[in-house]
């Protein structure tokens, strides 16, 4: 059974609106956007709620999301609540120019500056010669951050609010022993492979010689996917702090992560707390052949009552 403590973030005072509550929504997304956590009341709930109070939201005793309410909507019946975990903040856009640092030392930067609270960020490992970002949002200059460690490493991170640090984990660590599939948990699926984002090959890497005043070229083509797809291209323009073997060995990691389909799965399930954006499980699906630990892109649990369902995004590892 879930509970909702919410706390007036002036005065300090918690009120458990638990009885308020008609039904909730929690949402999460591996990248781009701030944990979610939305509230339907058919009760008075004013006297208990305000812009920017701080909501914790339990389940079994346990908490899953800490965030703060950003949106309040009355009608005639209902009163709708709109919460956020901290990420929300790294809505806010800042320009930033970083040399030399990995992406958590970026993160932790962006952090410090912007007053937000800090949990386990690990050592990413690669450090990002340059990283110029003017006027962006401070969530797609880490994910930026983030996405360049990838492709030049092929180790993926994650980011998240872990109720109420920011947080990184690496994905290989989020590996859990659920099982979901035709024989546990499973309701609905649907499947689809495409090419229409996010898979190309053909790969031009340009890098600025300040030597010679030209642009080295590297390059990778795939004939083979090429003619079966067309030409998908993909074009970066590097600058000279990067030697040739490092270009090179971003353009390998480059056509092994993106030369193939995108295959999406979602499923509708018996509800789990322990699965959300950026965990992962194994999938068993015989009318798919399927049977492979799967990545959660995005997650959304629904619950009403004693009844617990969540619908996930899925992607292959």
């Amino acid at each position: 059974m879930y509970q909702v403590l919410i706390q007036d973030n002036i005065n300090g005072k918690v009120y458990d609106v638990t009885d308020y509550i008609a039904s909730a929504s929690m949402y999460n997304a591996r990248k781009g956007s701030a944990g979610k956590l939305e509230f339907v009341s058919i009760l008075d709930i004013k006297p208990y709620i305000g812009l920017g109070y701080v909501v914790d939201f339990k389940l079994d005793g346990n908490s899953i999301f800490y965030g703060y309410i950003f949106q309040i909507d009355q009608s005639r019946d209902k009163i709708s609540l709109i919460c956020y975990d901290q990420i929300r903040y790294l809505l806010n856009n800042y320009t930033y120019v970083f040399k030399n640092k990995r992406a958590d030392e970026i993160i932790s930067i962006i952090a410090g500056d912007f007053n937000l609270v800090v949990g386990d960020i690990p050592n990413t490992g690669y450090i990002i010669p340059i990283l110029i970002e003017d006027n962006q949002t401070l969530l797609d200059i880490i994910q930026k951050a983030l996405d360049l460690t990838l492709i030049n490493t092929g180790e993926m991170y994650h980011l998240y609010d872990n109720l109420g640090a920011i947080s990184v984990k690496n994905v290989t660590d989020t590996a859990t022993n659920l099982i979901i599939g035709d024989e546990s948990l499973l309701v609905s699926y649907g499947y689809s492979e495409s090419i229409d984002k996010d898979t190309y090959n053909s790969y031009k890497i340009l890098r600025n010689n300040e030597e010679t005043g030209a642009r080295d070229s590297y390059i990778y083509i795939d004939s083979n996917n090429i003619e079966k797809w067309g030409i998908l291209q993909y074009l970066e323009i590097v600058n000279d702090d990067l030697n040739s073997a490092q270009v090179q060995d971003r353009l390998d990691t480059l056509s092994e992560l993106k030369n193939k389909p995108t295959k999406t799965l979602t499923v509708g399930c018996v509800g789990d707390i322990r699965i959300k954006a950026g965990d992962s499980f194994y999938m068993k699906i015989d009318d798919l052949d399927l049977n492979i630990r799967l990545l959660v892109n995005n997650s959304t649990h629904r619950f009403n009552g004693v009844d617990h369902i969540m619908e996930l995004e899925l992607r292959l590892l």
